[in-house]
């Protein structure tokens, strides 16, 4: 039972984790877009 409930905090762990990459990896995608529309207006 203690195995089994260090795993789900591993699971919510790297859960948390996850959304925070996806969160990070979407502001720099957004910049990317950003610099884009930039570079295409000059």
């Amino acid at each position: 039972m203690l195995f089994f409930q260090k795993w789900t905090k591993l699971f919510n762990i790297s859960r948390e984790i996850l959304k925070k990459l996806g969160c990070f990896l979407c502001i720099i995608m957004g910049n990317e877009k950003f610099k884009g529309n930039l570079f295409q207006n000059y």
